[in-house]
């Protein structure tokens, strides 16, 4: 599918059990291995741009806390970790679901 798709990776990794772990350069990695749709691996301000201009049809953000947030699971009050999803919904009314559906691939 030649859908293009912005993904960010601002993870900054944390650690759990003494062990350091990546959460986002997992999902970048399971990522690459997905040709489901256009995966196009930028900068944030490459992928916002890229959203707001109409080269991608939408851009994923994975936040520097990401990985924090996730090992938080063992504490009395867990935070939780999001993946921030921005569209373009202006070149196509039907490309958000494809992009959306996609874009699950990454809380799966």
């Amino acid at each position: 599918m030649n859908l293009r798709v912005g993904v960010v990776n601002e993870d900054r990794g944390a650690e759990l059990a003494g062990h350091r772990f990546h959460a986002g350069k997992e999902i970048i990695n399971a990522l690459r291995n997905n040709h489901r749709l256009g995966w196009q691996f930028v900068t944030k301000a490459k992928g916002m741009e890229g959203v707001r201009k109409g080269d991608y049809f939408a851009t994923t953000v994975i936040p520097e806390d990401f990985s924090a947030n996730l090992a938080t699971i063992v504490r009395d009050r867990p935070k939780r970790a999001v993946i921030h999803y921005y569209e373009n919904d202006k070149r196509n009314a039907i490309v958000p679901k494809i992009t959306e559906r996609g874009v699950s691939t990454l809380s799966a």
